[in-house]
């Protein structure tokens, strides 16, 4: 359902793309996300920020993983001194432990991953706020944001001309702002 989804946005895109082009007078112009994302001081530390999080959920895991190898030695080089009842509850209790700690893990990557696309999601209105003034400014009618499907490492815009490629304007506008804000 989510790739059908995908692929009517992308046919959606490519006819406002067509439709727009099709005006001789219209401009259409496009910008790269992911361009943006590397060369602009927020992107990067929007990408240090995510990095962080994911380190840090590795972290967690790692340190999971070697707390319950070693409440496993520990059962095990306790097996001969228990009856077979201490040591099978001791097992369940083992297992359960493991159950919760997978469950933990899966709710902390659902939260990093939330959390990512927080980020980029807020990034993109700054990014859209700068596009929309470069486009009134220079006479554009359409600007896409060009960013790659995720699952697929497909774009939406497959070729875009250098004169219409804003993603350098945008760069040097959002730098200039971040650096502005900085020296507040």
């Amino acid at each position: 359902m989510r790739y059908v989804h995908y692929i009517l946005f992308a046919a959606a895109v490519l006819l406002l793309f067509i439709a727009a082009t099709a005006y001789a007078a219209e401009r259409v112009g496009f910008v790269d996300f992911s361009q943006i994302l590397d060369q602009t001081n927020e992107g990067r530390r929007i990408n240090q920020k995510i990095q962080a999080k994911g380190e840090e959920l590795e972290l967690q895991a790692k340190k999971l993983d070697l707390e319950l190898r070693q409440m496993k030695k520990d059962l095990m080089d306790k097996r001969a001194a228990l009856t077979e009842e201490a040591f099978n509850q001791q097992a369940e209790d083992l297992q359960k432990k493991f159950m919760e700690s997978q469950q933990t893990l899966q709710k902390a990557q659902m939260e990093a991953e939330q959390f990512k696309v927080q980020m980029v999601k807020e990034f993109i209105g700054k990014v859209k706020t700068v596009a929309n003034k470069i486009a009134q400014q220079e006479g554009y009618s359409l600007v896409i944001l060009n960013m790659e499907e995720m699952v697929t490492n497909v774009s939406v815009v497959l070729y875009g001309s250098e004169n219409v490629n804003l993603t350098n304007k945008v760069i040097r506008d959002l730098n200039a702002a971040t650096s502005a804000e900085g020296s507040k």
